[in-house]
């Protein structure tokens, strides 16, 4: 069983790309930072979970994978 989850390494990692891509604010907000931990210094003092309930700071979301879309953006 691959533990792989629609290209992205986990469900948490997908879930939290998905609204980043997919949420005017959230991704107008993505595409103004250099980096994941820095989307999270402004979104997670007023928004812990993404509206599926994700932890956007869950431990094993793969921030690498979240980086490289925010640089591409």
């Amino acid at each position: 069983m691959s533990s792989e989850y629609n290209g992205y390494t986990n469900k948490a990692t997908w879930n939290v790309a998905l609204w980043l891509m997919n949420d005017q604010r959230l991704y107008n907000l993505a595409m103004s930072v250099d980096n994941y931990a820095e989307f999270m210094s402004l979104v997670y003092p007023h928004e812990q979970k993404t509206h599926d309930g994700y932890d956007y700071n869950d431990p094993t979301i793969n921030v690498h994978e979240l980086n490289e879309m925010v640089w591409d953006l």
